[in-house]
């Protein structure tokens, strides 16, 4: 899904660990250490992951991690809102069939001098 993104509200409906809703990648792959040592490997975002390990984190790499996702934690507030979606193609954040056709056509179309039709 490269041209959604994932809004966080409540974080019930957004998995932690496998989806993008923080940065551009994925937790597991950004902790990995973290994710090697979770026991709720399938938790949501509203879930304390914070005390779902295996065992307390070490020093190292994996201290570090646990740290930065600490920083992490701190700038993020809940609400009561839903999680919810939005169209990154342009800037009002919903879909719309104009942003995708100009996508589909910016890299499937080939370029040439008449102009691209689209049958209703």
């Amino acid at each position: 899904m490269g041209f959604c993104k994932i809004i966080i509200g409540n974080g019930s409906t957004t998995r932690f660990w496998h989806d993008i809703w923080y940065g551009d990648i994925y937790f597991k792959e950004k902790f990995k250490r973290l994710f090697n040592s979770e026991l709720q490997k399938d938790a949501n975002g509203a879930s304390n992951v914070t005390s779902s390990f295996r065992r307390p984190s070490r020093s190292g790499i994996e201290n570090s991690q646990f740290i930065e996702l600490g920083h992490i934690f701190s700038s993020i507030s809940l609400s009561s809102v839903s999680d919810r979606w939005s169209w990154t193609l342009h800037g009002l954040g919903d879909f719309s069939v104009k942003s995708a056709r100009e996508e589909i056509d910016k890299h499937v179309l080939i370029i040439s001098s008449s102009q691209n039709r689209w049958s209703k």
